[in-house]
């Protein structure tokens, strides 16, 4: 102990004397300032000999701010932190020719290399050359792809939702099956390269403006505006440089900046459902209306000194939903139903089941029983309203000194009418969700010499997320009374769910506070860039949880008959404290350097400290069991964790590049690093939201019947559970590595082959800490529950003081393997184009323990806590095939001005299906309803069509109290295939002004793109029926394996007419 604690020590004392070398103060977010472009080169003479002591002056065009510099005894020169835009070089040495080299533009992030070569002759002798930097990257070694401003303004993109240019990267997939919480972003969310779809980075003008979930943006419309105030971003997919942190994928976007001209625009756009055609599963053709506008100008307020930049956009929308919902149908509701033990029980049975709707479509009735189940399609607009606003400000000061600010704020609202998103099929129980994001930052850049350079930021942002409900049925309100308390929720297994949203009302939120110092520093033939963070956040949560409770039967006939399988709630207890209240700090040191050990080989050297201190709660609320085996309540604890591991998290960066021929054409590229996610307040915010102590109440068959009983105390012959492993070990990490070879294979087009691939470690599932004493029979088979007069009957647990323990938990393992295949044609002669192509394989063995991220598609906690290799699968995010194509056009018509002015736009994808996981759908095992059952062999499972997309008679039950043998994620859902297309007109009014008309088709071929189907196969049986063998244990599902809804945030054809006005 001595020992690690003295390691420890000199491991903090060494980083602390990095902070004081830095010049660093208190700091917020992950990242140094990489929202910049970086150009270098060698300068030479015609016989390759290197010149120093030239002189280099960079010139920005638009703005005239300009930077000079000298190079070093290797001829070497370096230009880091530059804003983006077209670049010239003037070049002056003595007994040369003066070199003025055009034409150069850099983008965000680029390390353009440009090498320089001088001719003999007099210093006033001036001879000027066009050319941009070559396109093949021979500087870095990380694997991504740019975006460009004409691809972000020109491309289709639906509710002008820049996010969606995420997916044109390789590796990157869609994540369609996910169930949208809207206060968490109503966008889909990406996976990339085998990285899971949270922890990764979103930067504008380097700073973090991800939402509290560390999911997107997160905005409620499911569009991330500012479109208009952004300059262009480029994706990182893997082995990127020790100056970014995230999770393996990071966006490294520019806001625009003001130059010597004013500038600007004004646009709107309107979508109706009056040119859309209509849903596969709608039963007329739904009101859709969105009208989105807003305007931007930037300009100088002192020529190239001086300069403003503003954008505002608004979108107001009703979208319809369109949800198929199972309920009981009309032998259901008579009185020849089989009556409950007492009256007021049947009443309120017949009180609840008056919610449902009427079916317009009945199955066939359940085995055994007069009554059955139906089918009604309902439909609801999801209301959304959102602001955003920018402001950007940039001052040079002298050649040496800049400065630069920007804000955003950003306002949401929005009413979901299926409860945010849950998976919720019926529209009486509608979520009010908020949001509002504020991101503020400033930088100073300090050139302290030709070859030195320190930027010092300091930043401010406030990501805040709500979601609100109302009790609407007198029915649903008679347990756990209390102030802001919701309708009870009713789950009936095969039928949709009564009631609010568990998480219905919630806010979450966050204050971060930074302050961050880089160093750029050319030294020889290394390129240095060190710096550090020191991050300070707070964050806060209400969330109760749990409305009054959840009362959850095995199947129809059970609840019709007033029979429980489990009560879960919170009680009103007079110590409950819903409100949370975070801090921590995050250190962020790093060191990257880029060393060109020769003129064609360069090596990326970095490391990067992701440490985060063990948060701690102000007033002292946290709560958690310490003894899993033992305990016999929860104890107040210091901090969220037992221990701090985050001491160890040291993520080193490797990259090579070798100039194959020397003539920046072709380069062979390869590298490793590893990445790690600390655990995020928003995560969890969610472990420990509800009472003090912390608690939530559970009781199995009780015993006591509706109509539900006011409880203000649970009763003591029940368990407590708890959500929270107090024993993390260690923050999850991604290992990524590549190899590619990269080459210009003609002018302005670059063709990239390569291998990609990754392991996760430490990823976060769920495992039962406390689950039912295992028995085992003579095959060494375990057993978790026993018959008992044809009932199953769980195990006692290993600690009877507790119920459940399902608790988050860091142990599961990724690999991930891919051939990537990109072509890159940057816009020459009026055509732009990227196409991409991705076979990939993924698998893990345990899924996200948040089921919202798979849609419930795949389990979210292992099957066995005593064996977790069954449940080796795929990853709920594997596609094994992806393409991806996008395009622009100018078309070369000239004459007049209807002729003139015509360009088209189109963006292709297409993926095969995501796998998922059929399960009992109750209680057979004893470890709860999603176990998987017993596949019958030979028998054909895929069948394809939407009324039955795989054959449920492939699977049947296993002996009660066992599991089956069917793997997880075994099966592949529906592929995804779509085009988008734009047909543009520019009109020039007069010189200065200009108008752009746009109409634009979203899935031009008004292919269905249809979601997973229904993976749970059974409702339990009659009651003392079950027997040893499994036979009489179950009814099958009439609709298992149909397909209800299309996949997330997908429809039929939709067009949009936009205008603009461009100055």
């Amino acid at each position: 102990m001595q020992r690690n604690a003295k390691n420890y020590t000199q491991l903090a004392c060494a980083w602390i004397v990095l902070l004081l070398i830095l010049v660093l103060a208190r700091v917020n977010h992950l990242n140094a300032q990489v929202s910049t472009a970086t150009i270098s080169g060698t300068v030479s003479d015609l016989t390759g000999a290197v010149i120093p002591g030239t002189t280099v002056r960079v010139r920005n065009v638009e703005t005239g701010v300009a930077r000079t510099l000298t190079t070093n005894v290797g001829g070497r020169y370096s230009a880091p932190e530059l804003i983006p835009g077209r670049y010239e070089l003037e070049v002056t040495a003595p007994g040369f020719q003066t070199m003025i080299r055009r034409g150069i533009t850099l983008t965000v992030g680029r390390e353009a290399v440009v090498n320089l070569t001088l001719q003999v002759g007099a210093v006033a002798e001036r001879i000027e050359v066009m050319g941009g930097a070559p396109l093949v990257e021979t500087a870095t070694a990380s694997v991504g792809a740019f975006i460009s401003t004409q691809q972000v303004t020109e491309l289709p993109l639906q509710g002008r939702n820049f996010e969606s240019l995420f997916y044109l990267a390789p590796g990157v997939l869609m994540i369609t099956t996910m169930q949208p919480r809207t206060r968490q972003g109503a966008a889909n969310v990406p996976s990339v390269a085998g990285a899971r779809a949270r922890g990764y980075e979103i930067l504008q003008d380097g700073e973090s403006i991800v939402n509290v979930f560390k999911r997107g943006i997160g905005s409620v419309t499911g569009s991330s505006l500012g479109t208009e105030a952004l300059a262009e971003f480029q994706m990182l997919t893997n082995t990127y440089g020790a100056q970014f942190g995230g999770n393996g994928f990071v966006v490294n976007s520019a806001s625009k900046a003001g130059t010597n001209s004013l500038h600007g625009s004004l646009y709107g756009y309107l979508r109706n459902s009056a040119l859309d055609t209509r849903g596969f599963f709608d039963p007329t053709k739904a009101s859709f209306r969105r009208f989105q506008s807003g305007g931007s100008v930037g300009g100088p307020l002192k020529k190239d000194k001086m300069f403003f930049f503003a954008n505002y956009e608004g979108i107001w929308q009703a979208q319809p939903q369109t949800r198929i919902a199972t309920v009981p149908d009309a032998n259901s509701r008579t009185p020849s139903f089989p009556r409950a033990a007492s009256p007021v029980t049947y009443d309120a049975i017949a009180e609840a089941l008056a919610i449902y709707p009427r079916p317009t479509f009945n199955f066939s009735p359940i085995a055994g029983t007069p009554y059955g189940v139906g089918q009604v399609t309902q439909v609801a607009n999801y209301i959304a309203q959102e602001n955003y606003f920018l402001g950007r400000f940039d001052y040079t000061h002298s050649e040496k000194d800049s400065f630069f600010a920007r804000s955003i704020v950003n306002l949401q609202r929005a009413t979901a009418p299926f409860g945010g998103g849950l998976g919720l099929a019926l529209p009486f129980w509608p979520a009010r969700d908020v949001g509002s994001n504020y991101f503020n930052t400033f930088t100073w850049r300090r050139i302290v010499s030709p070859t030195l350079l320190i930027a010092t930021r300091a930043s401010f942002s406030r990501p805040l997320a709500g979601s609100y409900g109302e009790s609407v049925f007198p029915a649903l309100q008679k347990t756990f009374p209390g102030a802001g308390r919701v309708d009870t929720q009713v789950t009936i297994a095969g039928l949709t769910a009564l009631g609010h949203a568990t998480e219905i009302p919630s806010d979450v939120g966050e204050d971060r506070y930074t302050v961050a110092s880089d160093i750029m520093w050319t030294k020889g033939s290394h390129t240095l860039r060190m710096g550090a963070s020191i991050a300070r956040i707070d964050s806060h949560s209400f969330r109760p949880n749990q409305g009054m409770g959840t009362w959850a039967h095995q199947s129809l006939p059970d609840f019709l008959a007033g029979r429980v399988f489990t009560f879960t709630g919170i009680p009103g207890r007079p110590e409950q404290y819903p409100y949370r209240d975070y801090r921590e700090y995050a250190f962020r040191p790093y060191i990257q350097d880029d060393w060109r050990v020769t003129r064609r080989l360069t090596l990326n050297l970095g490391l990067r400290w992701e440490f985060n201190t063990n948060p701690f709660a102000r007033h002292n609320t946290l709560h958690a069991v310490t003894d899993y085996l033992h305990g016999t309540r929860v104890e107040n604890v210091p901090h969220v964790f037992q221990k701090n591991t985050n001491w160890r998290n040291l993520g080193p960066r490797f990259g090579f590049v070798y100039d194959v021929f020397g003539n920046q054409k072709t380069a062979l590229r390869g590298g490793f690093a590893i990445n790690y996610e600390p655990p995020y307040a928003g995560q969890y915010n969610s472990m420990f939201s509800v009472s003090k102590p912390w608690e939530v109440f559970i009781a199995r068959n009780p015993t006591f019947s509706y109509p539900i009983p006011d409880f203000t105390v649970a009763q003591s012959s029940t368990a407590i559970t708890v959500g929270h492993d107090w024993f993390m070990k260690g923050s999850p990490y991604l290992m990524q590595y590549n190899l590619n070879v990269q080459h210009e294979i003609v002018e302005s087009t670059v063709l990239t082959v390569g291998y990609v691939g990754s392991q996760g470690v430490r990823l976060l599932t769920r495992r039962e800490y406390n689950p039912p004493t295992p028995t085992f029979d003579a095959n060494g088979a375990y057993h978790f529950a026993t018959l008992v007069g044809g009932r199953i009957v769980q195990n006692p647990r290993l600690n009877r003081n507790f119920e459940t323990l399902g608790l988050a938990t860091n142990g599961t393992t990724s690999r991930y393997n891919s051939m990537q295949v990109s072509l890159d044609r940057r816009f020459r002669r009026n055509v732009q184009a990227q196409v991409n192509y991705t076979w990939s394989r993924c698998i893990d063995d345990g899924g996200e323990p948040a089921g919202s991220m798979s849609g419930g598609s795949s389990p979210t906690i292992w099957t066995n806590p005593f064996d977790r290799s069954i449940d080796k699968g795929l990853c709920y995010f594997h596609a094994k095939h992806m393409f991806k194509a996008n395009g622009l056009v100018h078309l070369p018509f000239r004459g007049n001005r209807v002729v003139e002015g015509w360009k088209l736009a189109s963006i292709v994808t297409a993926s095969t299906g995501v796998p998922f996981t059929v399960s009992t759908g109750f209680d057979l095992s004893g470890l709860g309803a999603g176990v998987r059952p017993d596949y019958v062999q030979g028998c054909k499972v895929h069948v394809g069509t939407v009324n039955q997309w795989y054959n449920p008679e492939c699977f049947t039950v296993y002996p009660p109290g066992t599991l089956g043998n069917t793997g997880r994620d075994t099966i592949i859902g529906p592929g995804l295939a779509q085009v988008d297309f734009t047909v543009m007109k520019d009109t020039t009014i007069r010189e200065s002004l200009g108008m752009q008309f746009r109409a634009e088709f979203f899935n031009l071929f008004n292919r269905s793109q249809f979601g997973l189907p229904v993976a749970s196969l059974f409702t339990a049986g009659a009651v003392g029926a079950c027997t040893a063998s499994g036979a009489g244990c179950a009814r099958r599902r009439a609709d298992a394996g149909q397909i209800t809804r299309l996949a997330g945030n997908t429809a039929g054809r939709q067009i949009q007419f936009g205008l603009k006005f461009v100055f």
